[in-house]
């Protein structure tokens, strides 16, 4: 799996969207106002029939700010890592390593045969 270090985001995402590429960009529960798109949707229920016809980049901010708010509103979708209700009190944000490994587990599950 190729990881991408991009220095003219909004370039890279223009050009590859028109070459079909699939941009998911992940944010954290407290800033999906701050992203402004309703379609924000729980890791657990991510739509992956589309993702086998073509490439999918996930784009993850730093843990101090995560995405900046116009690179996320360029994203085809954009997921958030839930937490289970009442299970971990006093968390209050995932390490960026941990929120993209539950991520890609998700995105790849169907691939693995998993449900």
């Amino acid at each position: 799996m190729p990881i991408l270090r991009i220095r003219d985001e909004s370039g890279f995402i223009t050009t590859s969207k028109a070459n079909g590429w699939h941009f998911v960009a992940a944010v954290s529960p407290e800033d999906v106002p701050l992203v402004n798109r309703p379609d924000v949707i729980p890791e657990h229920n991510i739509d992956t029939d589309g993702l086998k016809q073509k490439p999918v980049v996930i784009m993850l901010g730093n843990e101090g700010e995560g995405l900046r708010p116009r690179i996320a509103r360029m994203a085809n979708s954009c997921l958030t890592v839930q937490d289970a209700v009442n299970q971990h009190a006093g968390v209050d944000s995932l390490n960026v390593s941990v929120a993209a490994g539950i991520l890609m587990h998700d995105l790849l599950r169907p691939f693995l045969g998993k449900r």
